[in-house]
């Protein structure tokens, strides 16, 4: 058996050496640095100018004189960048409105509606202008971080199951006190919220979506493999992106019986998990058979309103 693992480490180790210098020789590193080049660092956090009057005439190679930005309004600062998966800049996030950071808020922009206008005489200067007012700016929808929103989530149910817990300690502490008759009529109080739960946490069952979609065809789970359907992303009939297969479950046959479903959530955090039959999903395959999506006949908000599975 040593000798066999030996024999297997050593052709992983040569196999890997070849892999590396293949890679290496298409992996680009940038050494250069050019005056216009411009550093997220430093980008984030820059001050932001409505340039409304001026806007339509800066170009990429206009220039304006050192202290321009007294005549154009102040309207916040970047405070972050959203990227694409390719590398590109997808959104720009600014604060705007408050004082000194307080009832300051997050607006979305799209990279596009920003121009940087040269200083005059100094390449590495520059200005940020938008063709918007504060006000307009002040107006929109708040930019909320998927993080954030599950992060109060979280607190929130934290709170409520700290206060769930304390009313049941006290509950308790009483019942214990208390004569016979309290005793048993907290029991049966009991087991009626038990039947309740019991009732409360049964599953709405969804029906098969009916959906069609020009280039794509149905297909059953038996012409899939389970790699295929292991992370496929989950639809609505109004073809919004709700989730994904996380993983499969199999009976003693061998036939999927049901899926796990990830539910919203971001990069894995606040996902609700829930179990669904196969019987409920429409797999769908693009006729190229490069691509398979499943649809469900459910909102996300309904399906989150659903009970958690708590499998391994």
């Amino acid at each position: 058996m040593k000798r066999i693992l030996a024999t297997t480490a050593l052709t992983l180790l040569l196999s890997t050496s070849a892999m590396a210098d293949d890679h290496m020789s298409t992996f680009k590193t940038y050494d250069e640095h050019n005056v216009t080049d411009i550093y997220a660092s430093d980008f984030i956090g820059m001050r932001v100018y409505s340039a409304q009057n001026d806007y339509d005439a800066l170009d990429e190679n206009a220039t304006v004189d050192a202290g321009a930005e007294t005549e154009w309004d102040d309207i916040g600062e970047v405070n972050d960048i959203v990227l694409n998966r390719d590398g590109s800049v997808k959104a720009v996030i600014l604060g705007v409105g408050g004082f000194l950071g307080v009832g300051e808020k997050d607006v979305s922009v799209d990279m596009s509606s920003i121009k940087m206008v040269n200083e005059k005489g100094d390449d590495g200067d520059f200005f940020l202008v938008v063709n918007a007012n504060k006000q307009s700016l002040t107006d929109a929808p708040t930019f909320e971080r998927m993080m954030d929103n599950a992060k109060a989530e979280m607190n929130a149910a934290g709170t409520k199951a700290k206060k769930y817990a304390d009313g049941a300690a006290k509950d308790l502490s009483k019942t214990m006190h208390d004569a016979k008759d309290g005793i048993v009529k907290t029991a049966k109080d009991a087991k009626e919220g038990m039947v309740k739960t019991m009732n409360e946490t049964q599953r709405q069952i969804f029906g098969v979506p009916s959906i069609e979609r020009e280039g794509w065809k149905s297909v059953e789970p038996s012409e899939l493999t389970t790699d295929d359907l292991t992370g496929a992303r989950i639809y609505s009939v109004k073809d919004e992106d709700i989730g994904e297969i996380d993983k499969l479950l199999v009976n003693n046959d061998g036939k999927i019986e049901k899926a796990v479903l990830d539910i919203g959530g971001f990069l894995g955090i606040g996902e609700h998990r829930i179990a669904v039959t196969m019987d409920e999903l429409k797999i769908m395959r693009d006729n190229n058979g490069s691509d398979v999506r499943v649809y469900i006949d459910a909102t996300q908000k309904e399906l989150e309103k659903q009970p958690e599975y708590t499998g391994s």
